[in-house]
This record gives C-alpha cells, structure tokens and sequence, in this order.
C-alpha cells in the first residue's frame, strides 16, 4: 500500500499506484467558545485521518502497492451561518459549498484507476448538504462517492448533538490539539424534536451536548470500522475502474 499525502508528495507518485481511493477531511472555520480553536472540526477530521492511515487500515486489503490512499489537504471551510455573529467563524454559502465539492470530484476523478472519494467530515452542520452533494455528483456524474461523518459514528454510541462539550474536548486532546477547560456541558440542540419525525428549527446558538458521551476508545474502534468497510467496498469493486 502506497499513501500519499499531497501536502507533501509529489505528483509523480501517484503514478506507481493503480488502484486510487481519495481521502478528502472536511470540517469549518467555526465559534467554539473559549473551549477550543476555531478550526477544531477540520483539524479533527485530518488527524483522525492519519491516525487512522498509522494503526487502522486493514492490512490485507491494502497490502499491494498498486494500491494506495491519496490524502488530499483539508478543507477548512464549511456551512456554519448560526455562528456568523460569533468571532472566528466563517461560513461558506450552501451553493459555493456545493460546487466546491463537486469540483474538487471533477478534478480527482480524471485520475486513471481512481476508485472513488471518502469524505471524512469533522462539522455537524456539513452533514446534511454533503448527503445532497454526494446525491448530486453520484447521479449527473455517475461518481463514486462515499462519507464517514465523525459526529454521526458518535451518534451511534449515544451522542445527538455536540459543540465544544466534553467529548469533542477529549478527543482534540487525543489529537494533540489545544484546548481549555473541560468543554461545555449544557444540555443543548439546535432543534426541538416534537416527536420523531417533527422538526422545530429554535434559532438556538449553544454550546453544549445532547444525549450520552461517547467512550473515547470505543469511537475511535467505531471510526475504524467505518473507514474500513468503505474502503473495503471501493478497492474489491473490479467494475468501478476508470
């Protein structure tokens, strides 16, 4: 397996390989109180990334150089209008979100052998649109896209909603990231649920969390686990080359 972080290779390595699946981290340039940097969700998606890349890559699917993993630089910027107001933040509109994304696709997927597109998002408030995007390029362009969202994984261990809360805080220390304090630990969302189903959008702008924190270890078990069955599905599917 060839991994290739185009921060620092040059393109001429991508030519050894190929089979080519691209890792694309994105996150935002966001508020996060006095808790945590702004670009926390980006650094988070990159870092958990290349965590991955060292300890959990499945060896036997990977274990050919003529495949390899091409880490694309993150993207810092996503969709966070509730945080406009707030010093630090600053969002992208939902359409230049959008063609940015499909572009950078356009781009890499002109690749010979390239096998498709992780996303790995690092910010709550991109989840929504990257699953229309992903729509999107997978229907006008017959693409081959696939995301891994950090805060759903955690939603499978209980948490529905975080913003600088304590966990978000524990994991950027894990990630060698700068923190203050223990995190927010107020009971918050940005929308009310009825009951299931039902919607009611507040307006509210907290920091906080809601439902369970999720056990550091058993996270990153689950991120793993996550990468590796998308990974698993683009390097053994023989009919998706270019």
């Amino acid at each position: 397996m060839l991994i290739i972080d185009c921060i620092y290779h040059f393109s001429e390595s991508i030519t050894k390989c190929i089979d080519k699946v691209v890792l694309l981290p994105i996150g935002s340039l966001e508020y996060h109180g006095a808790y945590l940097p702004p670009a926390v969700d980006t650094l988070i998606a990159d870092r958990l990334i290349r965590k991955y890349l060292k300890e959990g890559a499945i060896k036997e699917l990977i274990n050919s150089s003529e495949k390899c993993l091409i880490l694309l630089p993150p993207l810092y910027y996503g969709y966070s209008p509730e945080w406009n107001s707030f010093e630090g933040t600053i969002s992208l509109n939902r359409e230049l979100f959008q063609w940015l994304i499909i572009h950078i696709y356009l781009s890499i997927s002109s690749m010979n052998g390239f096998k498709g597109l992780i996303i790995v998002n690092g910010h709550g408030g991109n989840t929504s649109l990257l699953e229309a995007i992903a729509r999107d390029i997978t229907y006008n362009y017959g693409g081959r896209i696939g995301i891994v969202d950090i805060w759903r994984v955690a939603s499978k261990l209980g948490l529905k909603y975080c913003h600088a809360c304590p966990f978000e805080i524990e994991l950027a220390k894990a990630l060698g990231i700068n923190t203050t304090g223990r995190g927010a630990s107020n009971k918050a969302h940005l929308r009310t649920i009825v009951e299931e189903g039902i919607y009611l959008y507040n307006g509210k702008r907290t920091l906080g969390y809601e439902g369970i924190l999720p056990k550091l270890d058993l996270f990153i078990k689950e991120f793993y686990s996550s990468m590796n069955k998308l990974l698993s599905v683009f390097l053994n599917d023989s009919k998706n080359n270019h």
